[in-house]
C-alpha cells in the first residue's frame, strides 16, 4: 500500500509539473485567456476541477498499469550471471543483495528521473522461472534480453 501511495504520489507531481510548464508555455506565448492572477479563478470552475478530477484519477490508476511483473525461465538457477550482464548492459547496478531476491537501480540520474524515482527492479530468483518486477516497461524490455541471452 505504501508503493502503491509512493507511485501514485509521483505521478500526480509529475502531471502537475507537465500542467505548469503547459501553462507557462502558453502565457510566453499568449496563447491562454487565463492571465496568470486569475489562475486560481480557472481552478475553481467547472473546467478546473475536471482537469484537477483528471489529474487524481490517472494518478490512482498509474500504478495499476504503470508496473508489471514477468516470468522468465533461465538455465541455471544457481549461477545469475546472465542476469548480471542483461542488467549491467542495460544500465542497471545492483544495490541490494539478499541471497535470492536481487534489487537493481539506474546508473544515470536521468533514467531515474524519467521513471519518477519508481525506478527499483526487483528480481526474485528464489524458483524458476525467476521474476522480474518494476516499471512496465523496463520490465518487458529485460525479460526480452533474458530471454535472448537464454
Amino acid at each position: 500500500m505504501c508503493n502503491y501511495l509512493r507511485r501514485s504520489a509521483s505521478y500526480f507531481l509529475f502531471v502537475s509539473v507537465i500542467f505548469a510548464v503547459t501553462y507557462l508555455l502558453m502565457v510566453l506565448t499568449s496563447t491562454t485567456r487565463v492571465e496568470p492572477d486569475q489562475l486560481w479563478q480557472f481552478f475553481m470552475s467547472n473546467n478546473g476541477m475536471i482537469v484537477l478530477l483528471f489529474a487524481v484519477v490517472i494518478s490512482l490508476a498509474y500504478p495499476l498499469f504503470g508496473f508489471a511483473k514477468k516470468s522468465v525461465t533461465v538455465r541455471d538457477i544457481s549461477d545469475l550471471s546472465a542476469v548480471d550482464r542483461v542488467m549491467e548492459a542495460s544500465g542497471y547496478v545492483l544495490t541490494q543483495d539478499n541471497g535470492a531476491i536481487r534489487r537493481y537501480r539506474p546508473v544515470k540520474a536521468l533514467a531515474r528521473l524519467r521513471m519518477l524515482y519508481n525506478d527499483t527492479v526487483t528480481i526474485d530468483a528464489s524458483r524458476n522461472p525467476i521474476e522480474i518486477s518494476g516499471t512496465r516497461t523496463v520490465v518487458i524490455v529485460l525479460v526480452m534480453r533474458l530471454e535472448n541471452e537464454q
